[in-house]
This record gives C-alpha cells, sequence and structure tokens, in this order.
C-alpha cells in the first residue's frame, strides 16, 4: 500500500512540475491568429492639449436661460406678459465662478453659481421677507449641457 501511495505521489508531483515548467507561448501562437501582438495607446497628450475653454458669460447666462426655459417651459409663455415680470443676469464674474441671477415673477432670487471651467453648477434661492439669507437648493447641474 506504501508503494501505491509513493507512485501516486510522484506521478502527481511530475504532473505539477511539468505544469509549472511550461514554455510561454510563442509569439506566433498568439489567439486570433494575429500576425504581432495589438498595441492600444492613449492618446493622453492630445486631451491635454485639447483644453476646455471657459464658458464666457454670455454662454453661462444662455445656459441658464435655457436650463430654466426646459424645466419650467411656462416660463416662455410668460416672457413679454405685463403680469409676470422676470428677468435673468450675469451678477458677478471671475475666472473660477459665473453667478447667473434669475429673479422670478414670485419675487424669488434664485442664482446660479457656474464653473466656467467645468460647467458644473449649483443653485441657491432668497425670497424677501420669507427667508433670511441665500439657502442652498441642493439643486445641482452642468451649464454646458444646456449650451
Amino acid at each position: 500500500m506504501k508503494k501505491k501511495y509513493i507512485a501516486i505521489l510522484s506521478v502527481a508531483l511530475a504532473l505539477v512540475m511539468v505544469g509549472c515548467g511550461a514554455k510561454k507561448a510563442a509569439e506566433s501562437d498568439i489567439i486570433g491568429g494575429a500576425d504581432e501582438p495589438t498595441k492600444i495607446e492613449l492618446d493622453s497628450a492630445k486631451d491635454s492639449e485639447d483644453k476646455i475653454t471657459p464658458l464666457t458669460d454670455e454662454e453661462a447666462l444662455e445656459a441658464i436661460k435655457n436650463y430654466c426655459y426646459e424645466t419650467n417651459p411656462d416660463l416662455q409663455d410668460m416672457e413679454g406678459d405685463d403680469d409676470y415680470t422676470f428677468y435673468f443676469n450675469v451678477e458677478s464674474s471671475d475666472d473660477n465662478q459665473i453667478v447667473v441671477a434669475f429673479r422670478s415673477y414670485t419675487m424669488a432670487i434664485v442664482r446660479y453659481y457656474v464653473d466656467p471651467i467645468t460647467g458644473d453648477t449649483y443653485v441657491t434661492e432668497f425670497v424677501p421677507g420669507i427667508t433670511d439669507e441665500e439657502e442652498k437648493t441642493g439643486e445641482t447641474l452642468n451649464a454646458r449641457l444646456y449650451l
């Protein structure tokens, strides 16, 4: 019985050694029959050269108008109606942020803080007589998607 056990163990050990010592497949043995390995190069140099141009004040204003009209289609019907007075304007602008204000017909002042590079925007609201100060609404968007 001991001889049988040693024989089986020897065969198993030989199989393991053969498996571990297998040669790496030659380059001519490429799966799919290709002549040479495929090399994929990421063109990150091109990506860094194609820098995004910052949004202008006019583009940020237009994007916010488009966003407001899309999320509240009734605004377009109200535009020009003397019963509903509202407006959009750029309140401030620098290299890091463009602030677009929407003064609603309800007297609420909604401000859109736009990052001119990424287009990432967060929203605040101030309602005179109701809120004490400007408050974040939790609403976010990307202004670049609304150009």
